[in-house]
């Protein structure tokens, strides 16, 4: 049975906060993976990571400078409803679950982790705090993946519900705007009856030239009258003289 896309983001929120927490989280890691290595390696300014070594430094610098194209793609595209820049972002994030596991999982098999105690563990209370360890690690593992999994998730679902409404606003965007709409259609309206939908009451000014369907001829500003007396065009050129004109 396929999975069914996602229309919501923590039981209330929307798919594109969701993907955008996402996305920032994603770059604030980045961010600090760059700038730890940096510090420590490059600047010899000791600092968070210090103890890890600089094989491990350079790779997590290097696979974060390789993200930050990917996040900011994807970026784009939730903000402009780009199905290609949310799905590269998806592989990218698909990659990072799988390389996350088999660094955490291979991290555990190859290191007992009563090992990594700190001295004063290790002199007393060994076997209680082994145990609370190697069940900690457990609970880690097991959230590190339910997490980077759900967060899969949400991002897939947004890819298939950009995948289903296209590129561009949705229905939401288009009533954001309807208020104006409304009026642009009332002042279209009021420009082909009145020409320059000048209100009579408000001016006392009758609307119109006078000169389409007018048997009666209005008075314009200055007690001017409207061209041809508002009955007779003459389309001849050069006109003729009439006794009426």
């Amino acid at each position: 049975m396929p999975f069914r896309p996602l229309n919501q983001f923590c039981c209330g929120c929307s798919l594109e906060f969701g993907v955008k927490l996402i996305l920032y989280l994603n770059l604030i890691q980045n961010l600090f993976y760059i700038t730890t290595a940096y510090s420590n390696i490059i600047a010899r300014h000791p600092g968070p990571m210090f103890n890890i070594s600089l094989p491990k430094q350079t790779f997590n610098a290097a696979y974060a400078l390789f993200g930050i194209p990917f996040i900011i793609g994807g970026i784009m595209g939730v903000m402009y409803r780009l199905e290609t820049h949310t799905r590269l972002y998806l592989y990218y994030a698909i990659i990072t679950f799988f390389l996350d596991m088999f660094l955490v999982i291979s991290n555990l098999l190859l290191n007992d982790v009563c090992t990594m105690l700190p001295p004063v563990l290790q002199r007393s209370g060994e076997a209680f705090a082994c145990g609370a360890a190697r069940i900690g690690s457990i609970v880690i593992i097991a959230a590190v993946s339910v997490v980077e999994g759900y967060f899969c998730y949400v991002i897939w679902s947004l890819c298939q519900d950009q995948k289903a409404g296209g590129c561009g606003g949705k229905l939401p965007d288009l009533l954001a705007t309807a208020e104006q709409r409304k009026n642009k259609r009332k002042m279209d309206s009021d420009y082909h009856n009145n020409l320059y939908a000048m209100q009579a009451a408000a001016s006392g000014i009758i609307p119109g030239y006078g000169t389409s369907g007018h048997n009666r001829q209005p008075k314009l500003v200055g007690g001017s009258h409207g061209i041809f007396h508002g009955k007779f065009h003459d389309c001849q050129y050069p006109p003729k003289l009439k006794e009426h004109m």
